[in-house]
């Protein structure tokens, strides 16, 4: 099951773990990471997707729903999963990754072409953080957590 933000957050079982998807948004449609990941371990996990199609289109408290719907997301997964592209900026990943380095449930897949990954790397080593610089071990990692 994969839980966009137009729908409401599972109740917490113990079925399946909790994926949070965080990170870069794919430009690429056809090539998404996240379509891949949800695909490939639909049986596994269920997927918290906190992509929205029309995000600039949204006025203040749709906004601010989607963002408290975000953070309960974080909050309610087992798991993280954070891939960053090559090419992004992502900043609210960043905040993301800040909010949850110390608690276990990061996954992160980054590059070391990404703009920050020196900082990045610090901080995964801190803390004890799963870090990857390629997305398919970060899945071949996600895979063992079931």
């Amino acid at each position: 099951m994969v839980y966009k933000s137009d729908k409401n957050l599972p109740q917490k079982s113990n079925s399946k773990k909790l994926v949070f998807l965080a990170g870069s948004l794919s430009i690429d449609k056809i090539d998404n990471w996240r379509n891949t990941l949800v695909n490939s371990y639909s049986t596994n996990f269920d997927f918290i997707d906190p992509t929205n199609d029309n995000y600039v289109l949204l006025n203040t408290s749709q906004m601010e729903k989607h963002i408290n719907w975000e953070l309960e997301g974080l909050e309610l997964s087992d798991i993280i999963f954070m891939n960053l592209l090559p090419e992004s900026k992502s900043p609210i990943s960043m905040v993301e990754l800040g909010l949850y380095a110390k608690s276990n449930k990061l996954i992160i897949c980054c590059p070391e072409i990404f703009y920050q990954y020196r900082y990045i790397k610090t901080i995964a080593k801190k803390y004890n953080a799963a870090l990857f610089t390629e997305l398919e071990k970060g899945i071949q990692h996600l895979k063992k957590e079931t």
